[in-house]
């Protein structure tokens, strides 16, 4: 991989993150095509531009934007025999290929920790800030085999879950 897309909503996602995916892909020799999507409106055009690039892969940061309009970016890259990594395990639940971050369900379990807390008389001002504790990786085998990308065992080994 030499190019990859990167799609992102600079409202919602910190600057910091897409720098140091930058940073990363410099490391790796890799050039970053980066397409801001704050609407639905700018999906298109960029869908339009990574198409007529030589991206050999694609990356979609997590936000509220992307999470819920996950299957308009898992189309277009299956369209487009196109590798992507997701930030939320759903969309590799949806038919995505990849994803690496945060357990919702985790961070929901723990939220209601919280809230059991405050119910219980806690001021929610003295409770810590936490990040979240546990990442995973998600691969969808079957997206793979459907855009004729062999993915491998040593991978494989390391995902925290493999949907075939």
């Amino acid at each position: 991989m030499s190019r990859v897309a990167v799609l992102w909503n600079p409202d919602a996602i910190n600057k910091k993150a897409l720098q140091a995916t930058k940073d990363a892909a410099e490391r790796l020799d890799v050039t970053v095509t980066s397409y801001e999507v704050r609407n639905i409106s700018d999906f298109g055009p960029a869908f339009s531009s990574i198409s007529t690039e030589t991206d050999d892969g694609m990356i979609v940061f997590s936000d509220g934007l992307t999470y819920a309009r996950r299957q308009d970016f898992i189309d277009f890259a299956a369209r487009a025999h196109l590798p992507t990594m997701y930030g939320s395990r759903e969309s590799v639940d949806d038919g995505g290929l990849i994803s690496y971050g945060v357990n919702l369900a985790a961070i929901y379990r723990r939220a209601a920790t919280f809230v059991d807390k405050i119910l219980k008389g806690a001021n929610p001002g003295d409770l810590p800030i936490e990040q979240p504790a546990i990442l995973e990786l998600v691969v969808n085998i079957r997206t793979a085999k459907a855009i004729g990308l062999s993915i491998s065992e040593k991978f494989l080994l390391r995902a925290d879950e493999v949907i075939e």
